[in-house]
Order: C-alpha cells, then structure tokens, then sequence
C-alpha cells in the first residue's frame, strides 16, 4: 500500500466532511482534545489504539485515516470483499485485487457473485 496523504490531512478532511469539532471527536474517543489539535498539526500520528477509535468514529478505515491508498469508507464492498477472500483463505494476487477494485460500484448480489468465481477459480489452480 502507498501512503498518498498524511495522518493529520486525512483527519483534518474526514472532520470537515462529518462536520465534528475537535472537541466533540476527544470526547468521543476517549482523549484529550489537545492530543486532537497536534494530530491536526502534524505534530505526531496517534497510536494504533487510537487510530482505531477515531477509524470508528468517523466511520472510516484505518489504513485510510492513516493516509494510505485505500478504501475510505468503512462500508466499502471492496473491503468485505477482501476481507471474505482471506477469511476463506485466497491469496490476492494483482489481478483479483483490480478486479475488486473495478467491482467497487456494483450491486451487492453481483459483486457476491464475482467472489464466489474468485474463490472456485482459486480452488482449481
């Protein structure tokens, strides 16, 4: 994965977009609303720990939030995609990763469709 942006610009986005104050996401998340304001400032990345809470506030993914070429939402149909390939034990290769990526817009029935051939696919090599 590719880093594309920083910790403190991806939340500095996603609280703008949820439209939430630093004060509000300390609270929720359990902090002080000065640890906050130096993630805004760069000044330092939170903690894994934390990095997960404010995932699960702001209803994003972690690697997102921490800037990665990834996903944003936490309901992306790429991730639960993803996440059932390697719950059943496919190793994603380049290939099947595009392909996920290309199914991103596709209705739920039909992506579910695309994963079951994925994974016979997978079986059979």
């Amino acid at each position: 994965m590719v880093r594309t942006s920083t910790f403190a610009e991806r939340l500095r986005f996603i609280m703008l977009e949820k439209n939430i104050t630093k004060s509000q996401l300390a609270k929720a998340i359990g902090i002080d609303k000065a640890n906050i304001t130096r993630y805004l400032k760069g000044d330092y990345e939170a903690k894994q720990d934390v990095v997960y809470r404010l995932a699960s506030v702001l209803k994003v993914t972690e690697a997102w939030l921490m800037g990665y070429d990834a996903p944003m939402l936490a309901d992306d149909p790429r991730i639960k995609i993803e996440k059932q390939l390697f719950t059943n034990g496919v190793e994603l290769s380049e290939v099947k990763r595009r392909l996920i990526n290309m199914i991103s817009d596709l209705p739920e029935d039909r992506a579910q469709a695309l994963l079951t051939l994925l994974e016979t696919a997978a079986r059979d090599q």
